[in-house]
This record gives C-alpha cells, structure tokens and sequence, in this order.
C-alpha cells in the first residue's frame, strides 16, 4: 500500500489518463463542438461573448462537479476500506502512527 501512495504521490500513477472516452461520450462532446461553432457563427460580437461566456461557465461548473464527485467517491472508498480494518468492533486497526523525531 504504502509503495502506492507513494508513486501516486510522484505522479507517476495517472489515473486519467487511463480513462477512456465511451462511443456515446465521444460522440456528445463531437456534437457540442459542432454546435458551438455554428452558434458561434450566428451571433453578433457582443452575443458570441456572452455565449462563450456561458460555454466557459458551464464548463468550469461540470470540472468542479466531476472534482468534488471524485472527492466525495475517493472519501467512499476509505470508508469502506477503513470499515473492512475495523473488523465489526470499536476498536479500529487504522490508529494514528507516531512519527519519530529524533533522527
């Protein structure tokens, strides 16, 4: 476990880039490109910022929903390993460690 968190830690675990867009996914965010440009297109300067303005918003929007979703799935994931430790009794096998100080 430990040597896992540690290359974690150096990046050199990268989760997403294991990730691998769906046919329907690909397919949505190909159409929402198209879509995109031809609105684009259509508006006038002061129109097209504003669009762009809400494209940009709701795009940031979704990246914070996916990070505050993996968060909340990554706190998910602990409990249940940390439930699996405690065994079904009070007393927890995950305890705080000591760290020594005088090395």
């Amino acid at each position: 476990m430990t040597d896992f968190i540690r290359e974690l830690y150096y990046d050199n675990i990268k989760p997403q880039s294991e990730f691998l867009l769906s046919d329907r996914l690909t397919e949505l965010c190909n159409h929402m490109d198209t879509t995109e440009s031809v609105l684009s297109s259509m508006l006038n300067d002061e129109q097209r910022e504003l669009f762009l303005d809400y494209v940009d918003t709701c795009s940031e929007a979704t990246a914070l929903s996916d990070e505050e979703r993996f968060i909340a799935g990554f706190r998910l994931g602990a409990r249940f390993a940390a439930d699996v430790f405690n065994n079904g009794s009070d007393e927890s096998f995950l305890r705080d460690v000591e760290i020594a100080t005088d090395l």
